[in-house]
Formats: C-alpha cells, structure tokens, sequence
C-alpha cells in the first residue's frame, strides 16, 4: 500500500558539530517537517531514548574499528526496539560494512560521500516512515479488533462464527448464556452437541447454502430445546465472512 508522509523523529549520535550538520541537511534537504535531535555520544543516546518515539537514529563514527564496540551497543539497542539504524564513518571497508549490517545495521557509509549520505538518508527516512505506517496499521487493526470484541460482549443477540465444518470459532456471551455452555466449551463444537432442533436438518441446510453460495439468510424462525428441557424460539440470519 502507499506509504504516508508522516513526521518523525529522527535522533543523531555525533561527537562533531560537523558531521551532526551533515547529517540534518540531508534530512532537510529530504523532508522538512521531520523532527531531529542531536547528541554527543550513546550515553546521551541511551537518556533519549525513553523520551519521545524515535522513528530513526544515525551515528557518526571514526572508524569500526575505533568504535566497534560501541557501534555494537547502539545496533543492540536499535534492535530491541526495533528502531532503524544508519552508521556513518570516516572510512570503512565492504567487509566492515557488511558485518554492521548483517548484525542489523540498516545501511553503513563514508561521511565524505555526500550524495552517498543524503541518499542512504532518504532510504533510512523511508524505512521508518514505512515501519511507522505499519505500526500505525497494526494498533488500527487491534483497535478495532478490541471494539467489535466489546461490541460483541454486549450486544444482547446472540452472535456466532462457524468455519466450513459448522464448527464454532467465535461465539458471544448471550449465545453461551443460550447454549448453558462456557466460550471454551463451544469452540470447536458443533449445534447439536448443545442444542435441539426440531428442523435440525433445515438449519444444516441453510448453514451449506451460506457455504456453497454466499448468500445471506434472513430472519428464520426456529424452535430449540436447551440441555435443561426449556424451549427457546430463535429467529436467525446467515452471512458469509469473505
């Protein structure tokens, strides 16, 4: 799907004044609505982190091998929250490069290669608006998720989900209250094991027509006897979920 032009925040990791500049043209040259900040060295990255959501995090180093360690540190952290991570160093070799990135780097780079910069900036800002658009994606899905769970808890029909075998996979609190049977207790069960009906057979037959066809069925009046003896009149309708 298209990816939304969202602003982010963008945290930068640089002992020198110049390469933090760089680094935040790039960015603005890029998309000026995004969010930026810059720190000295991962001691000031790691206080920043829990204060705001960064959305991409771009360190300036010496070398892998004056800073291996720390570049380590700070992938480690990037991938624990699944933040983005673009290194930018004063030389380093494909081999070296490789590595960072196997390890969970998202690109690595010369400083002095300008263009190289903005455009690894670029992929770096796509990245993370693309994660940011999935995330967002995700918490609408499990928001919605939550409200059709409520709207089912309350709602005073009852409301049920049968996969192909008839079988139930969702059920709600006012069908259980019917069916004299737990959630837990229906899933994976079938009608009759619970309930009478008189036109049993009526009602298997309705259920394969919604299967075979995909039509809907409307208000259908039927008669079921509960485990206890009592009778319940049940008018019901049959959707397919596509």
């Amino acid at each position: 799907g298209a990816v939304l032009n969202v602003p982010l925040n963008i945290l930068i990791v640089s002992p020198i004044l110049q390469d933090a500049d760089s680094v935040v043209r790039a960015i603005q040259q890029y998309e000026d609505s995004h969010s930026h900040k810059c720190v000295r060295d991962i001691q000031a990255m790691n206080a920043e982190l829990d204060s705001r959501p960064w959305h991409l995090i771009v360190c300036c180093y010496s070398s892998p091998q004056n800073d291996s360690y720390e570049s380590l540190l700070v992938l480690r952290d990037c991938k624990l929250r699944n933040i983005p991570l673009i290194l930018l160093f004063d030389d380093i070799g494909e081999e070296d490069a490789a590595n960072l990135i196997s390890f969970g780097a998202l690109d690595c780079v010369r400083k002095r290669n300008s263009h190289q910069i903005s455009a690894i900036i670029k992929r770096g800002i796509d990245s993370a608006t693309a994660r940011f658009s999935e995330i967002q994606s995700e918490n609408n899905l499990e928001q919605e998720k939550y409200l059709l769970r409520q709207l089912m808890a309350n709602m005073p029909d009852l409301i049920l989900f049968k996969d192909r075998e008839f079988r139930y996979t969702h059920v709600n609190k006012a069908a259980t209250l019917v069916f004299g049977s737990s959630e837990e207790e229906m899933i994976g069960r079938r009608r009759d094991d619970f309930l009478q009906f008189d036109d049993s057979e009526v009602i298997t037959e309705l259920d394969r027509k919604v299967v075979t066809t995909g039509e809907t069925v409307v208000n259908r009046r039927h008669r079921l006897v509960r485990p206890d003896g009592t009778v319940y009149w049940q008018s019901s309708s049959r959707a397919p979920i596509r």
